[in-house]
């Protein structure tokens, strides 16, 4: 599989291209839990532009992985890939031998954005959502909520959405580091917000709401911002009593660790939720 997809990579540019000048490159990024085994798993691409921009898409979903190798390893990968993730934002290159780069090819006529999308689709079938079965329902994607609570303020709020709702939540700031690319999608004055879903795994659901509070955090810090929010939508379908004990338990552990200027709401309907967002924009 991944002799295949770097064949997919190299072929992406026709041989005409080389007399054109490249926008960009990109690499893809693997990781390999298991050093014994050799075996290597394509979990991200990133794209560097001709200005030095760099852009860069992960695997987010972990359900394939996990299907695959288990909760252990799907886990150990997952923590890689925020490593992988800090270094090809950062331009760092890492000293583990359990993050790998492969060999930089040149793309053309298209921006680094667009090239990683297609990139990604096209080489990391990790990436590719688990299938469920035709009667389960789906977890709540964030893009989906992100869409249904942007509606719900841009009814109620109108004209104040465009102020509190980022048109591009994934932004680069500066960082002692160096440039780091967050996602900030809610940006009213003075103030940088999270939105994120808790309806997955548990680990799942523990990570993204601790890599929310860190971009917030970052966002705030590199600009000077005074105010963070973190605006979690419990899950609202029917799970296990058990299961929905376990979320509030990661939410409850994500949420003792925000700073003292953070304000965390939970709920489960997208309308409320638009309502606490507004509050703490100071639009209610």
């Amino acid at each position: 599989m991944n002799a295949l997809a770097m064949h997919r990579l190299s072929s992406l540019p026709g041989p005409s291209d080389a007399m054109r000048e490249a926008a960009g490159h990109a690499f893809v990024i693997q990781v390999e839990p298991d050093l014994t085994s050799g075996e290597r798993i394509n979990v991200g691409v990133c794209a560097v532009a001709a200005n030095g921009q760099r852009v860069a898409k992960f695997v987010s979903d972990f359900g394939r992985i996990e299907c695959l190798y288990g909760s252990e390893t799907a886990d150990l990968i997952s923590t890689l890939v925020d490593f992988a993730h800090a270094s090809v934002i950062s331009g760092d290159r890492l000293a583990s031998q359990s993050i790998l780069h492969s060999e930089p090819q040149p793309f053309f006529n298209v921006s680094a954005g667009d090239y990683v999308e297609q990139l990604f689709s096209r080489v990391v079938p990790a990436g590719l959502p688990r299938r469920e079965g035709a009667t389960s329902e789906k977890n709540r994607d964030t893009d989906a909520l992100w869409r249904q609570v942007g509606d719900a303020i841009k009814i109620r709020a109108p004209h104040s959405a465009e102020q509190i709702l980022s048109s591009s939540p994934y932004i680069a700031v500066e960082t002692p580091r160096g440039p780091r690319q967050v996602c900030v999608p809610l940006t009213p004055f003075g103030a940088a917000g999270a939105l994120e879903s808790a309806d997955f795994s548990i680990s799942t659901t523990k990570l993204k709401l601790m890599r929310a509070v860190l971009d917030v955090e970052t966002a705030a810090s590199a600009r000077k911002l005074p105010k963070l929010g973190l605006f979690i939508a419990r899950p609202s379908r029917a799970r296990k009593e058990s299961d929905l004990k376990a979320i509030d338990g990661a939410i409850d552990f994500v949420a003792c660790r925000v700073p003292a200027n953070c304000r965390v709401e939970v709920e489960s309907d997208p309308g409320q939720l638009a309502d606490r967002i507004l509050e703490w924009a100071e639009v209610a």
